[in-house]
């Protein structure tokens, strides 16, 4: 069951490269591939360079984040960025790597309840179709759920 609300779905891939490496050139800088492996075409790590700046990544998108990181952050974006970091990565990863449905606990029933909204939209995009997440789920069901996802292709 597709979400109505969502109109197209991008994913990270190849076939993004061109258009990434597309925008960064719009937008002044010039580009440079310097070759990782001179038997293999598509590897190397990608440079960008404008007004004494340079960028490098492994891939267009990264560098096109990157670029757009500075954009947005400045020449200060590691001592003084725009907006400091949050710790958005430890609280993504608490939610979906637990270890006990204890771990749900520590949420509190507002940070619970809103993670299970999360599951709700996210699993209604269509990628997992035979998961459904009820509003009253419990700690230890969404524990079942989430941490046996992927186990299935890696068996």
């Amino acid at each position: 069951m597709q979400d109505e609300n969502v109109i197209s779905r991008m994913t990270d891939h190849i076939n993004l490269y061109d258009r990434a490496l597309t925008i960064i050139r719009k937008k002044g800088y010039e580009l440079f591939l310097f070759p990782n492996n001179i038997d293999d075409l598509s590897v190397g790590t990608y440079f960008a360079k404008k007004d004494n700046r340079d960028f490098n990544a492994e891939d267009p998108l990264r560098l096109l984040g990157m670029i757009n990181i500075w954009e947005v952050q400045g020449d200060d974006w590691w001592d003084k960025p725009k907006y400091p970091s949050e710790r958005i990565t430890d609280e993504l990863t608490d939610e979906v790597y637990p270890e006990s449905p204890k771990d749900y606990e520590v949420f509190g029933e507002d940070r619970f309840r809103t993670f299970v909204k999360k599951c709700q939209s996210f699993f209604s995009l269509g990628m997992f179709p035979e998961i459904e997440i009820k509003s009253d789920i419990s700690r230890k069901e969404l524990f079942e759920i989430i941490s046996n996802l992927g186990k299935e292709e890696d068996e």
